[in-house]
């Protein structure tokens, strides 16, 4: 038998209960487990949790990517996701059907670097795989809403007053299935980067062999 005779008094008796999120006092909201503001966030940021994560929070790893792609600037792999980034912002300007192309539009009218976009999207995915114990980036659905914020939010807004959450995942989803091989190559590489200057500054402090001094 249901546990509850009639969704009235589902909500009823939900709408009673604490916000599953720990250390939130308000009461759920509809028919969700989490209050008004932590069910916009889950749905907005995939995670009750999250939300906007400003690019200078993870300026050290836009920097590392920066340089990596530079230096490997003639990569078939790089050419490709420069290329990638630069077509979705040209059909969206010709009026191609694709999820989001007044935002992917509104780069290109601005003629934004699809090389510098890159180095952001990859600086953003860095940060993410560092921080293994999820303390910023909550889980795979806030790294992709967060993917579809740096494509729209990379140049300024013009005209634009308002984002729907769902477009932030649907471009998300578009960066991830498009380059979120490449991204995670470039990730993988910039670690390795890091690990041999650890590994370097580690054999400087070595001790030294004094025998026969």
């Amino acid at each position: 038998m249901p546990k509850y005779k009639s969704l009235n008094e589902f909500l009823t008796t939900n709408k009673s209960l604490q916000c599953n999120v720990r250390g939130c006092d308000r009461k759920r909201t509809g028919k969700s487990n989490y209050c008004g503001r932590h069910r916009a966030r889950a749905y907005t940021w995939g995670h009750p949790e999250a939300g906007a994560v400003k690019s200078h929070v993870y300026s050290d790893e836009i920097e590392a990517v920066t340089r990596l792609l530079a230096k490997n600037a003639d990569h078939e792999a790089i050419q490709y996701g420069r290329d990638w980034l630069a077509k979705m912002m040209a059909a969206a300007a010709k009026g191609g059907n694709i999820r989001g192309s007044m935002y992917w539009a509104n780069l290109h009218n601005q003629e934004v670097d699809p090389g510098e976009l890159l180095s952001r999207l990859a600086g953003l995915w860095l940060f993410d795989q560092k921080d293994e114990i999820r303390r910023i980036i909550k889980n795979d659905n806030h790294l992709t809403a967060l993917s579809g914020n740096t494509v729209i939010r990379f140049a300024k807004m013009n005209g634009i007053k308002y984002v729907p959450p769902k477009i932030y995942r649907q471009v998300g989803d578009q960066v991830r299935q498009g380059i979120g091989p490449l991204l995670i190559n470039i990730c993988r590489s910039s670690e390795k980067i890091e690990l041999r200057k650890r590994n370097s500054r580690s054999k400087m402090l070595q001790a030294l062999d004094l025998d026969g001094l």
